[in-house]
């Protein structure tokens, strides 16, 4: 079995980066041989940490010095464009986080060097990997409630930071770097694994609206409500960073369908609840471990691992990500229009 070797760019996004790293320390299947960021002093730590044999402050320089198969983009949502596109020029094939990029024209120019050098990619939507959530899409494939009338999702994470134990959140409060604040933060996820919940059905329209009702000193909003119309559906998807700091992320939803509904509850031990028309009496309940955040990176890079070594399907392919961000352009001009935006 080959041992595939990895390069992380970029600890922005610590909340993936440092986990990556615990992945790579007991699994034969991939070796964490490089890593770059601006900070020295980050990267000191990093490199002490997880005997990283290679590490530079840039990330071109990094690329030159460090052979390696797979490129792990987790830089600030600003640099993704520029990364992705060379490590594609260079033939890497690449690991992503969301959002994929600022707009969704960037977006599209990353799709289009993708495609044109042959490298494969994937985007980090671990949604599409949680074992509560992917009982929800097996339950919609088998026609459990039927036809989708509505969905609402809440997903309310903590004040993010910038590395761990910093206390503020530095870039992801920042438009420019991250492309948003408290809805793009994690909405990013949620809209995309809506979608997924619709046959990967792009919306007709977004209607969005967001603002600042807990940190009122942000230079962004702290969090959103989107309402995607679909033909014969609608989902409304709430994402916020109004969780306390001590309670972590919490994520509800409810499916109504034409023959039933189903609920799932991920704020402590994850649970399902499925209810039928023709049955309203019975409830059937399905819980689920609380996935560990390692073992959850571990199965998104394996599934990535699969697909190149073994032709197994690609479960986040770029376009979807692309997908995810004409979406999210579409909310942000809503916000800023005060109108619903026809896609």
């Amino acid at each position: 079995m080959k041992q595939y070797k990895l390069v992380v760019i970029g600890f922005d996004n610590s909340f993936y980066a440092v986990p990556i790293a615990e992945c790579c320390k007991n699994n034969s299947r991939m070796q964490l041989v490089g890593a770059s960021d601006p900070s020295p002093e980050k990267l000191k730590e990093y490199e002490e940490k997880f005997a990283v044999p290679v590490v530079d402050t840039d990330w071109r320089t990094l690329l030159d010095r460090c052979p390696c198969d797979i490129v792990v983009v987790f830089n600030a949502t600003s640099q993704h464009e520029e990364v992705v596109i060379e490590a594609a020029r260079r033939g890497k094939d690449i690991i992503c986080i969301k959002p994929l990029a600022l707009s969704y024209e960037s977006a599209l120019h990353m799709q289009k060097a993708v495609e044109e050098s042959g490298v494969q990619f994937m985007m980090m939507h671990n949604y599409r990997f949680t074992p509560a959530l992917l009982k929800v899409k097996s339950l919609l494939e088998s026609d459990a409630i039927g036809r989708i009338a509505s969905l609402t999702m809440n997903s309310r994470a903590k004040l993010p930071e910038d590395w761990p134990g910093s206390g503020k959140p530095g870039w992801y409060a920042e438009p420019e770097l991250s492309g948003g604040g408290g809805f793009i933060d994690h909405g990013s996820h949620t809209v995309d694994f809506v979608m997924w919940l619709f046959g990967d059905q792009m919306p007709k329209a977004v209607n969005g609206v967001a603002g600042n009702h807990i940190y009122k000193d942000l230079h962004c909003d702290d969090g959103g409500v989107a309402i995607l119309e679909f033909d014969k559906s609608v989902a409304t998807v709430e994402s916020t960073w109004y969780a306390p700091p001590q309670m972590g992320s919490s994520e509800f939803l409810q499916i109504v369908g034409e023959k039933g509904e189903i609920f799932s509850n991920r704020a402590g031990r994850p649970y399902l609840e499925l209810r039928r028309n023709d049955n309203p009496i019975r409830l059937e309940r399905f819980e689920f471990d609380q996935p560990v955040w390692t073992d959850m990176l571990t199965r998104v890079i394996e599934s990535f691992l699969d697909s190149l070594e073994k032709g197994a399907p690609n479960r986040a392919p770029i376009s979807q990500g692309v997908n995810a961000m004409r979406v999210l352009d579409a909310f942000k001009a809503s916000v800023s229009s005060g109108k619903k935006v026809e896609l």
